[in-house]
């Protein structure tokens, strides 16, 4: 119920779709950019769409979720397939990393990969906009958009982060 939303919660939710679309528009036009600036642009757009994600509201859908179909996964990978690539000319060398997927338990590092990250991020965050155009302002909507960041994008923004920060000496 919107009038039990906090300020921050309100604010997310007319700020998500606006936050998203910069940076899916930075991740489109990666080519007009070299390395540095886009890294210094990146970094910016990652930090300010976590932030506006991690206030979304709590909501409970109207609706449960549809199954995506064979047809949608494969274009789905298809995109990411795509991304993949043409992020892996931008990152270059930096494209690899070593992390811990959980790191609240010891385990051993594993790989991971910047524009894979980017892609994974980009691909959420286009899809929260189609849902956004398509279906308008509802729980539904909302709860998607909460869910993909706090289940599967916000790992690979902090990954992503870290490289580029890292990378940039900034850290």
């Amino acid at each position: 119920m919107v009038s039990s939303w906090t300020q921050a919660e309100k604010e997310a939710v007319e700020s998500f779709p606006r936050v998203s679309e910069e940076f899916c528009r930075l991740i489109e036009a990666h080519c007009e950019y070299d390395r540095e600036q886009f890294f210094q642009r990146l970094a910016v757009q990652l930090a300010q769409v976590c932030a506006v994600a991690a206030q979304l509201p709590i909501v409970e859908p109207h609706s449960a979720g549809e199954e995506s179909s064979k047809e949608e996964a494969a274009k789905h990978g298809e995109k990411f397939g795509r991304l993949l690539h043409l992020l892996r000319k931008k990152t270059g060398d930096l494209d690899e990393y070593w992390a811990m997927f959980d790191p609240t338990k010891k385990k051993e590092p594993c790989g991971g990969s910047l524009a894979g990250d980017l892609a994974e991020i980009y691909l959420d965050l286009h899809d929260a906009l189609d849902l956004y155009r398509d279906a308008g302002a509802t729980n539904d909507v909302y709860w998607e958009w909460r869910f993909d960041f706090w289940s599967h994008w916000s790992r690979h923004a902090a990954d992503a982060l870290k490289v580029i920060l890292l990378s940039s000496g900034w850290a």
